[in-house]
C-alpha cells in the first residue's frame, strides 16, 4: 500500500468533497471529472471508484460502471451501499446472478437497508420467483411503508403467489396514495380479473384511461379487458382509438387485428394481422425472397410458403393448404417446423414441405431464401399466415369438412390397442398449461386440480397430454382427486407430433387451453374443448371455431375463476355419448 503525502491526501479529500456535492446536485459530469482527479492521485481509491461507478450507471453506461463498482466493493467490502450500487450495475448488464449476490450482501451487511431488499425483490419477482421476491419486498415495506412503488411491487408477487385478498390490501393503501395512480389501477384491475370481479376491473383500467386519455397502453388494457369479457366490439372502437394514437406501434396495431376479427370484420382484420410480422418477438429479416404472391395462378415457376408463429398456428393456417394446388396452378413448398413434416405431407400430398431454413444471428434473426429461390425456380412467396387472409375473406369461405390432417393408420391402430387395455369409458386427453412458462400469461391457464369436476364424472379414464415435465403435478392430482391417470408410454408430448396426432385421433375427447394440442385435436376431427380466458381472433365473430369445427370453446370470461368455467366443461362431457368398445 502505497503512503500518501499530507498535501496530496487534502488534495483527495477535497476532490471527493467536490464531486460529492455536484453529484448530489446532479452534475454527473462535474461529479465525474473530480472523481477522476481523485483516482489520478490515487487510483485504489475506493470512495472515488464507487461514487464514479454510480455516476457513470446513472449517466447509462453501465458497462463502464461495473469494472469501477467492482474495485469499489473489494475495496470496501463492509459498504452496503456499494454492494448495492454493484448490483443495480450488474443487473443492467443483465447478470442476474452476480446482482442477486450483490443485493444479497448489501442486505446481509445492513438488514435495515431498505433499498437493497426492494432491489432484491424486484430481481427475484423479474425471474419469476414470487415467492422469495415477497419475503424481500415485504422487509423493504416495513422499512419505508409510504414507498407506494415498493408497495405496488409487492402487490404483483402476492397476487402471482395467489395471495388477492392481501395484494388488494397493498394496492387501496396504494390508491390512497395517490402517487402511482395509472400502475396502481392497472395491478389493481389485474387482481380483480383473477378474484373474478369483472366489473370492477374495468373500472380500474377506465381510470387509468381517463387519468392519461392520451396512453394508448391504457386504451391496449382497457381493450384486453372487454375482449376477456366476451365484448369484441367495443374492444375494437377502443382499439381504433389506440391506432390513432400510435398508429406505428406493431402491438397496437396487432391487437387491432386480433379484436376485428374477434368482432367478425375480416376485410379489415386480415389486412391490419399483417402488423404481426413486425413485432418484436417475431421479427425476422428475411432475404432473397420474390414478389409476394396475390392468390393468382402462377404462370412460371413455383409458389413458396414460409413458416410464422408457433405450432398451433401452423397447425391452425394448415386447414387452407388444400386448395393452394389449384389457386396457384404451379408447384408449391411449404417450409414448416420440422415435427410437422411427416403429418403435413401425408395430409397434403401435392405440396412439399422442407424444414425450417437456418435462422442466423439476431436480433432481428436473419434468413437467407436465395439459395433455395434459385434451386427451386420460385417466382413468389407467401407468409402461411396470410393464407386466410387469401383463402377464407368470410367466415362462409371455410370448408364444412372437419378434418384435414391425416394420423398415421398404423400408429391409430396401435394407440387404439394401448388405450384399450384402460377398459371402457371415455378416453378423456388433458392438459392445463402451455409448455412456454411465463409469468406474464400465468392467468391464461389453470391448475391441475381445477379438472376436479371433470374427473369426478363416472366413466372418465384421464389421459394426460401434457408436454412438459408434469409427474409432480400429475401425482398430486392422483392423490388429491382419487384418479388414475394413464401416462402414454413411448411418446415424446412435445416432439413426436406425428405419433401424437394419431393417439389424439384415438381419443373420445381432448381438454385444455388454447395451445398447440387443441388445434391438433380439432385438425384430426377428435371432439374437443378448448378453454380460454376471453375472445380472440381465432372466432372470427362467431360463437365456435370456424378452423376446427369439432372444437367447442369454454370461456372463462372476466367475472368467473377457472373452476367455475371448468363447470361448464364438466357439464359438455357428461353429454357426451359413452363410447361401445
Amino acid at each position: 500500500m502505497v503512503e500518501l503525502s499530507p498535501e496530496t491526501v487534502r488534495a483527495v479529500r477535497e476532490a471527493l468533497g467536490n464531486g460529492l456535492a455536484r453529484h448530489q446536485a446532479g452534475d454527473l459530469s462535474g461529479a465525474r471529472v473530480n472523481y477522476e482527479a481523485v483516482l489520478h492521485l490515487h487510483p485504489e481509491q475506493p470512495d472515488a471508484l464507487h461514487y464514479l461507478g454510480v455516476a457513470m450507471f446513472q449517466g447509462g453506461d453501465s458497462q463502464a460502471a461495473v469494472p469501477l463498482l467492482e474495485k469499489a466493493v473489494a475495496g470496501k467490502s463492509d459498504s452496503a451501499e456499494a454492494h448495492n450500487h454493484y448490483g443495480c450495475a450488474l443487473l443492467m448488464e443483465a447478470r442476474a446472478e452476480a446482482a442477486e449476490a450483490a443485493f444479497r450482501r448489501a442486505c446481509a451487511l445492513n438488514s435495515d437497508y431498505a433499498e437493497a431488499h426492494f432491489n432484491l425483490g424486484a430481481l427475484l419477482q423479474g425471474l419469476d420467483r414470487s415467492n422469495e421476491a415477497r419475503l424481500a419486498l415485504e422487509q423493504a415495506v416495513a422499512l419505508i411503508p409510504g414507498q407506494t412503488g415498493w408497495r405496488i411491487k409487492l402487490a404483483e408477487a402476492l397476487k402471482d403467489l395467489g395471495e388477492l385478498e392481501q395484494a388488494e390490501r397493498h394496492l387501496e393503501i396504494a390508491v390512497a396514495a395517490n402517487s402511482h395512480p395509472i400502475e396502481t389501477y392497472f395491478q389493481r384491475s389485474r387482481v380483480r380479473e383473477l378474484a373474478g370481479q369483472g366489473a370492477l376491473a374495468i373500472r380500474d383500467l377506465k381510470r387509468c384511461a381517463i387519468i392519461n386519455p392520451a396512453g394508448f397502453q391504457s386504451l391496449n388494457n382497457l381493450s384486453r379487458s372487454f375482449m376477456t369479457s366476451l365484448e369484441a366490439r367495443p374492444a375494437a372502437r377502443i382499439m381504433e382509438w389506440a391506432a390513432i394514437l400510435a398508429p406505428t406501434d406493431p402491438v397496437i396495431r396487432y391487437n387491432l387485428a386480433n379484436c376485428l376479427l374477434a368482432a367478425g370484420d375480416l376485410e379489415r382484420g386480415w389486412r391490419e394481422f399483417r402488423w404481426r410480422h413486425l413485432k418484436e418477438e417475431v421479427l425476422i429479416d428475411r432475404h432473397g425472397l420474390p414478389a409476394e404472391w396475390d392468390g393468382t395462378p402462377i404462370k412460371e415457376g413455383s409458389l413458396l410458403i414460409y413458416q410464422e408463429q408457433g405450432i398451433g398456428d401452423e397447425i391452425r393456417f394448415a386447414s387452407c393448404l388444400g386448395e393452394i394446388s389449384d389457386r396457384a396452378r404451379a408447384p408449391a413448398i411449404v417450409e414448416c417446423d420440422d415435427r410437422l413434416i411427416p403429418l403435413f405431407q401425408r395430409s397434403f400430398p401435392a405440396l412439399r414441405f422442407i424444414g425450417k431454413l437456418p435462422r442466423d444471428g439476431g436480433p432481428p434473426t436473419r434468413i437467407d431464401f436465395a439459395p433455395l429461390v434459385k434451386s427451386e425456380n420460385i417466382s413468389a412467396h407467401c407468409a402461411l399466415g396470410e393464407l386466410p387472409g387469401l383463402t377464407r375473406r368470410s367466415v362462409a369461405a371455410f370448408p364444412g369438412n372437419t378434418s384435414y390432417l391425416t394420423p398415421a393408420t398404423e400408429a391409430r391402430a396401435q394407440w387404439r390397442e394401448k388405450l384399450d387395455r384402460l377398459g371402457p369409458g371415455i378416453k378423456l386427453g388433458f392438459l392445463w398449461r402451455t409448455g412456454l412458462a411465463s409469468r406474464i400469461y400465468a392467468h391464461y391457464f389453470f391448475d391441475i386440480l381445477d379438472f376436479r369436476d371433470v374427473f369426478a364424472l363416472p366413466d372418465i379414464q384421464p389421459v394426460n397430454l401434457q408436454y412438459d415435465e408434469c409427474e409432480d403435478d400429475l401425482h398430486h392430482a392422483e392423490t388429491e382427486l382419487g384418479v388414475s391417470i394413464y401416462r402414454p408410454e413411448g411418446i415424446d408430448l412435445r416432439d413426436d407430433l406425428d405419433d401424437l396426432a394419431a393417439l389424439i385421433s384415438e381419443l373420445d375427447m381432448v381438454v385444455g387451453p388454447m395451445t398447440s394440442v387443441l388445434s391438433l385435436a380439432g385438425a384430426v376431427e377428435t371432439r374437443c374443448i378448448g378453454m380460454n380466458i376471453g375472445l380472440d381472433w381465432t372466432s372470427l365473430g362467431t360463437n365456435r371455431q370456424p378452423w376446427t369445427p369439432s372444437m367447442t370453446i369454454v370461456y372463462k370470461g372476466l367475472s368467473r375463476r377457472w373452476m367455475d368455467a371448468m363447470r361448464d366443461v364438466a357439464e359438455l362431457v357428461s353429454d357426451l355419448p359413452r363410447p361401445i368398445r
